[in-house]
């Protein structure tokens, strides 16, 4: 089994998270890279081509809410990220796809906000 890595960006990212109700923001697809230039180091990328399973997303813990912003990843890939990002420690995930829409995930055991 290999070791899983970082993703891109992840402890500068890391620092963004201390302000309260702050969430772990994910960018996807193919234009990930060019996409995170406008978050100035406050997100993490999924790079393009590569398979979430591949990376060690604990960085969410600190937020444990994540939001991904796709620029067009397949939609079986940002439902591989969302598990992988539960798995890590994200209570919720929201997912906003260019290509599919608007997708939610959470945390088996966590009740909807009234």
């Amino acid at each position: 089994m290999t070791r899983q890595r970082r993703p891109p960006f992840a402890a500068i990212a890391a620092l963004h998270q201390s302000a309260p109700f702050a969430s772990l923001i994910v960018i996807s697809g193919p234009q990930a890279w060019s996409e995170a230039r406008n978050w100035r180091g406050q997100a993490v990328i999924l790079p393009p081509g590569e398979a979430p399973e591949g990376f060690n997303w604990g960085v969410v813990r600190e937020s444990r809410h994540a939001f991904v912003i796709d620029t067009g990843e397949r939609a079986e890939v940002l439902q591989r990220l969302g598990r992988c990002l539960i798995h890590a420690g994200a209570v919720h995930v929201a997912i906003n796809s260019r290509l599919h829409g608007f997708a939610a995930f959470k945390a088996k055991g966590v009740a909807h906000a009234a």
